[in-house]
Parts: structure tokens; sequence; C-alpha cells
């Protein structure tokens, strides 16, 4: 999709372009998502592969090519692309170009964690299968990732709102193991609005059972976000 067959957004609109951002994505981030996904997946392969030191020293050689080779090109603005859609002259591929490289929920960024996000009435919810390179303690998702994974989705909590926030805190109880390479599903919803904060909570479930929950505080600054 070239920007001038992009549909305009408007700030408002960008508040949840999440829900629908696939409706937007063309060629360009078609390609730029099996980059990510490829990149992704060669993280979790490279945890303790077993390959001789002359499969290893190919490998690391074209990994420097290839670094090589991308770095030639420059990046788009991510300050133009924020100031645009403040000023509501934005497209929709625009929004795509922020929500896309989104840290651990862009699609075109292999930081992502692996998910699917969608509502279910006043939820957020998602499906997460994380493999080897979200591990902890053995078998476990590291209780970094845990957090991570709380903050984005009560994040996109917020949505459901059209109030925007940072998060101010973030309470997480642990109350059991959170597997990797197998569906886990989290949660989240608005518990109450107080002015400009929002109260929002969440849990993590595996085979039915809760294996960690989150109370956490969303505060909506006194001038807009973007």
């Amino acid at each position: 999709m070239s920007k001038q067959n992009a549909s305009r957004i408007t700030q408002l609109e960008y508040q949840d372009f999440w829900l629908h951002k696939d409706k937007a994505v063309g060629p360009e981030h078609t390609q730029r998502r099996r980059i990510a996904t490829s990149m992704h997946n060669i993280m979790g392969k490279l945890i303790r592969m077993d390959a001789s030191i002359e499969e290893l020293e190919s490998y690391a050689q074209q990994m420097e090519a290839f670094e090589s080779q991308i770095s030639q090109h420059g990046r788009l603005d991510r300050a133009e692309l924020t100031k645009a859609i403040a000023n509501n002259d934005a497209t929709t591929l625009d929004a795509l170009n922020l929500v896309d490289f989104s840290l651990f929920s862009g699609a075109s960024t292999p930081l992502t964690m692996p998910m699917d996000v969608w509502l279910d009435g006043d939820k957020v919810c998602a499906t997460a299968n994380l493999g080897m390179q979200y591990e902890g303690p053995p078998g476990r998702v590291h209780g970094g990732v845990v957090c991570a994974l709380f903050d984005v989705l009560l994040t996109r909590a917020q949505s459901l709102t059209k109030m925007m926030g940072f998060t101010g805190t973030l309470t997480i109880k642990f109350l059991g193991p959170t597997p990797i390479e197998t569906d886990i599903t989290i949660e989240a919803e608005i518990a109450k609005v107080e002015g400009r904060k929002l109260f929002i909570v969440g849990k993590i479930l595996h085979a039915g059972e809760v294996t960690a929950v989150a109370e956490g505080i969303w505060i909506q600054p006194k001038t807009p976000i973007i």
C-alpha cells in the first residue's frame, strides 16, 4: 500500500487502530512481517543450538554480511509519524509504521511476543505460545516476560475507555508456573476509572488454571500523549 492510496486516520481512531491494523497491511508490511517472523524464529533456534565450530563460523559470517547489507538503509522518522497523527494529518500507513513496531507486540519487530489479541465484550483477551527465548526457570516463562505480557495487554485495555495513559504502577502475583512452548491465555479488563487514572486488572491462565494475576494503574497525562 502506498501512502497515496492509504486512508486518513485521526488521533482518536489511532487509539484503537490495533484492533483493525491488519486491514491496512499491504505488500510492504507483508514483507516486513516476514523478515520479523524469520528473525524471531532464528532467535529461538540459536539457543543451545548443537552445531559444529565450522557451522557456527559460517552462520556468523552470513549474519554479519546481512547486517552490513541492511545497514545501508535509513529509517523512517518516528517523531514525524507521531506529529502527523497528533495533527490528524496521518494515514493508516503512518499508523501501521508505529504500531507494527511496538516493543513486544508489533508484528514487524523480531522482539514481539507472539500473541493473538482480540476484544471479548468488556475484556481484552489474548492467546500466546512463547518459545525458548522467553525461558527463565527450566520450562517456564521468565518472570520479567510475564510482567511484559501484562504491561502490553493491560495497556491495550485502555482502548475500552478511549483514554490513553502511561503505566503508573503494576503489581503482579505469581501463583504458579507459566510454561513455555504451550498455549496460554491472557485477559485484561478495566476495574474502575477515577479522573485521569485507569485501574486495570489481568490474569494469565494455562489449561484453565491461573498462573499469575496483575493489578495496575494507568495515568492519562494532562497534555495529549501525541
